[in-house]
């Protein structure tokens, strides 16, 4: 019997041990992966402060669509009002271009879906994370023409459908949403 009961007992000692260094190996798999995905990140972002790509870790924000992150404000504001009407699709296409997006891209294939389905709400929080690690290795200048260029091109995507009844250019809820883009560059980053 106390020979049955040291067996059960190494047993079980066996599977904990086990079982804890299969989750010490999936840890230090997930660590790699991480630290692998915040190089990618900074490859496609040039963003070099580590706690931003570790923010877009968190946020679960893949290499391809951290390349798209630039045309979050034009997608964010043509959802503004809950629905992106056709001005405000070829708005936002027309404005692509300027951003180096191919047709046959994995990013022009993402901003076509986000045109189709509303983007998650964690993609503001990527972007503003995104705009505080761009305005880190940009000067004053860049940074003031970044945002110039940024409210210009989402404020022409807010008013393409030409707001509520045609009546408003643009919406309170697309002046809302431009409201979010401009404070993201009250970071200390983009301040500085």
């Amino acid at each position: 019997m106390i020979d049955n009961l040291m067996n059960r007992a190494h047993a079980m000692e066996s599977i904990f041990f086990a079982r804890r260094e299969a989750l010490i190996a999936e840890q230090k798999k997930e660590l790699k992966r991480m630290e692998h995905t915040k190089k990618a990140l900074y490859g496609i972002s040039g963003i070099k402060n580590r706690d931003i790509l570790q923010k877009f870790v968190e946020l679960d924000i893949s290499p391809e669509v951290a390349a798209s992150l630039a045309l979050i404000p034009l997608v964010l504001v043509a959802w503004a009002d809950g629905e992106v009407d056709d001005k405000e699709r070829k708005a936002v296409l027309e404005n692509k271009k300027g951003h180096g997006i191919a047709k046959d891209s994995v990013s022009y294939t993402l901003l076509d879906e986000w045109l189709k389905k509303r983007p998650p709400n964690k993609m503001l929080a990527a972007w503003t994370h995104y705009i505080s690690g761009l305005c880190e290795s940009l000067n004053r200048a860049e940074r003031e023409e970044l945002k110039a260029n940024i409210m210009k091109h989402a404020a022409a995507v807010a008013g393409a459908s030409g707001g509520f009844l045609s009546i408003m250019k643009i919406s309170p809820e697309e002046e809302g949403m431009l409201a979010k883009f401009k404070k993201a560059f009250d970071s200390p980053s983009c301040r500085e």
